[in-house]
């Protein structure tokens, strides 16, 4: 079929008029004067060849002619306000989602903080967290699943991701009353191996972030006890089943309580950098660009 060529404006104009029955009405609704409106219908009877509107008393009803085009276009002028009215409150923040990945420290750090921020300001907004690993979350980033990943360091930085620093974690290595006997002494990175370790399973950031630390002093990091969550690791400290290490910001009130000691190490562990990731060949969501600049700016 060949394209006419008659801007949609014409269109627009016609139809905003036909369920209004007032120019008058119609020119307040469109933004336009009275003679503007006029003038769109006029054209757009010149380009079709009909008459589409008769004047009445209370203002202008439709034609047979103008009856059969309103049928027509009606459906697609629905469909367009209605994707404007999407639009409008996507950017308006009144309509939308967020979907974010982080470990479960990471969660209870980051994550959660600001979104009891965010969903102040923007209740309309749905958020999916997902609990995961680092290699998990790059795939569902990669993939598009989620809009942003929350990883500690070390992970392979992959060339689709954004990064973007947003803390530094200190790690230290923390004993209950059971292992209190080591405090005094100053340990070497052979010392704490030498001590039933407690860490996070193999695939975890600090699995690897050990890995390497004991690889640099030639040593095999091989735990004895294997923990899935933080939460599990402190509890299982505190109940003397062994050693282990933690970030700073959770040991240190537990050291304050008397519930875990810290001990002294010959060659400290070195600080892990905190990243947002997003996927920079996706364009994120007003929603997602508004979490990230609130919450992380």
């Amino acid at each position: 079929m060949e394209n006419s060529g008659i801007d949609f404006e014409l269109y627009k104009v016609f139809y905003v008029t036909a369920k209004s029955g007032n120019i008058t009405s119609a020119a307040k609704k469109l933004f336009l004067t009275q003679p503007s409106v006029s003038k769109h219908i006029h054209n757009l009877e010149n380009e079709l060849g009909f008459t589409l509107f008769m004047r009445t008393k209370k203002g202008v009803s439709l034609t047979p002619e103008g009856r059969i085009l309103m049928r027509r276009i009606e459906p697609a002028c629905w469909l367009i306000y209605s994707a404007e009215n999407e639009m409008r409150s996507l950017k308006l923040l009144e309509h939308g989602s967020v979907n974010i990945a982080s470990t479960e420290m990471s969660f209870k750090t980051y994550v959660l903080p600001a979104l009891v921020s965010y969903k102040e300001k923007h209740p309309d907004i749905s958020v999916r967290f997902s609990n995961a690993l680092n290699e998990k979350m790059v795939s569902m980033l990669r993939d598009g699943v989620i809009d942003i990943a929350i990883l500690h360091e070390p992970f392979v930085k992959e060339g689709f991701m954004e990064l973007k620093a947003i803390d530094t974690m200190e790690e230290t290595a923390v004993c209950s009353e059971k292992y209190r006997h080591l405090i005094n002494r100053k340990m070497a990175p052979k010392d704490l191996l030498e001590q039933t370790f407690i860490s996070m399973p193999d695939g975890s950031s600090t699995h690897e972030y050990l890995t390497r630390y004991f690889a640099s002093f030639g040593l095999d990091f091989a735990p004895d006890i294997e923990l899935t969550t933080v939460e599990l690791t402190v509890q299982a400290a505190e109940s003397g089943l062994g050693i282990s290490i933690l970030p700073r910001m959770i040991a240190d009130p537990l050291i304050k309580e008397g519930k875990l000691y810290e001990l002294r190490l010959e060659h400290p562990f070195p600080p892990r950098e905190v990243f947002l990731i997003t996927n920079k060949e996706l364009i994120p969501s007003a929603a997602v660009s508004a979490f990230i600049e609130e919450a992380f700016a």
